[in-house]
């Protein structure tokens, strides 16, 4: 059966040095898939052409699918967070094929301290797909988020925001539905927007923390 979303990958130019990495994951072509579908999903609310954006994506798994796409079709920085992420692996790969904007960080988000942002720009995005974490707990560690999206698997409830939440926190929900193109049995998405992240101040890097591929830790108080 013909995928929209395969079709559309293999069109694109970098779609060789891309296959090289989701070739080495056990599915490659329904990894491909979810990643476009993060991709297509939240194209029309970001500039993808805007090289201030940071995309961040959380449970980006050991070879940091979807970040790498976005590094390739979109000028903003991608990051990719993952405590299984195979460091080695996925630099060799960006070495051979001079991938620059894509930062990883082999860590659980909650490690990261604040304030941070790769690079000193606006607000970020934070995409997850089938990440294992709660919502809320990842937005209040990154509040100055703008757009998130996310593609709930095993636990839909923490993966997604209550309507009292989206409520208290004045958050929109700019697109829910399932995504057919998606090979994935869990192939639900929803995009957020935070409404009251206009004006905030940017994160700011923490050099030490990306050094230590975000293996620093909060100082205990």
């Amino acid at each position: 059966m013909k995928n929209h979303y395969i079709s559309e990958y293999l069109k694109l130019k970098c779609s060789g040095q891309l296959q090289e990495l989701f070739s080495q994951s056990s599915n490659p072509w329904k990894e491909v898939t979810e990643s476009m579908s993060a991709y297509k999903n939240v194209k029309e609310f970001i500039d993808v052409k805007d090289g201030s954006i940071t995309n961040i994506f959380i449970g980006d798994g050991s070879l940091c699918l979807t970040g790498a796409l976005f590094s390739f079709i979109t000028k903003g920085q991608s990051v990719s967070i993952d405590p299984k992420i195979n460091m080695n692996k996925v630099a060799e790969w960006q070495s051979r094929e001079k991938v620059k904007r894509l930062l990883k960080i082999d860590s659980k988000f909650q490690n990261i301290p604040l304030p941070w942002d790769p690079i000193k720009k606006s607000n970020c995005n934070l995409i997850l797909v089938h990440a294992h974490v709660n919502l809320e707990e990842l937005v209040s560690h990154f509040p100055n988020w703008n757009m998130l999206f996310t593609n709930p698997c095993c636990n839909p409830f923490e993966q997604t925001f209550s309507v009292q939440f989206q409520k208290e926190n004045d958050i929109s929900v700019l697109r829910a539905g399932y995504d057919k193109f998606n090979l994935s049995p869990k192939n639900m998405v929803f995009v957020y927007k935070n409404n009251k992240s206009e004006g905030k101040k940017p994160y700011q890097l923490d050099k030490e923390c990306v050094n230590n591929g975000g293996r620093k830790r909060l100082e205990k108080r």
